[in-house]
């Protein structure tokens, strides 16, 4: 692909980059993700659930700041500013969330539907184990039960995006941004 003539700060120039870690990256989590529902089954628990999302974010931020570090070599002569930096980070995010989100709502609405009642009974022993009351844990079933109906699964296509966007953007941002230390000359 010829940038010659592009703004290498433009986003277009960016945007390969975004599309092709956060595509890599949203596989990769997909993956992840995949693994704990399949290895885990009923068997899942909320700290190999958390062992298996905290791995999958620690690959986006590998690859959100393998990326940054391509482009800013590639583009900026090795120095970037929090920005830019952030602007691709968020862009990884993104992509990376909208494709976690997507998964997500098709996995947990059409693939294996019985996962979530598998969830939903877990919490529901572990929340009598801290001492609620029925009411109280009825009340949080109800509400964790409507937060994963399809239609919050489908709204996740829009939230998740956002957030993972955000997330990764802000931290990936001030991780990747390389100022140049260099004073600069008046000749």
């Amino acid at each position: 692909m010829e940038n010659a003539n592009l703004n290498p700060l433009s986003l277009s120039v960016k945007w390969p980059y975004a599309a092709r870690f956060g595509v890599l990256a949203g596989l990769l989590t997909i993956g992840v993700t995949l693994m704990g529902y399949l290895f885990a089954g009923d068997s899942v628990s909320f700290q190999q659930q958390g062992l298996f999302s905290f791995g999958s974010f620690i690959l986006v931020f590998l690859l959100t700041y393998q990326a940054i570090k391509s482009y800013r070599n590639e583009q900026l002569g090795g120095y970037i500013h929090f920005k830019d930096s952030f602007q691709l980070a968020a862009m990884i995010g993104a992509i990376c969330g909208f494709l976690g989100s997507l998964f997500n709502l098709i996995y947990l609405s059409y693939v294996d539907t019985g996962f979530i009642d598998v969830l939903i009974r877990q919490m529901e022993e572990m929340y009598l184990k801290m001492g609620m009351n029925e009411g109280q844990v009825e009340e949080a079933m109800e509400k964790l039960r409507e937060g994963f109906s399809t239609v919050n699964l489908a709204k996740g296509l829009i939230t998740g995006p956002l957030i993972y966007g955000l997330i990764i953007g802000l931290v990936g941002g001030l991780i990747g941004r390389r100022k140049n230390r260099a004073p600069e000359s008046g000749f």
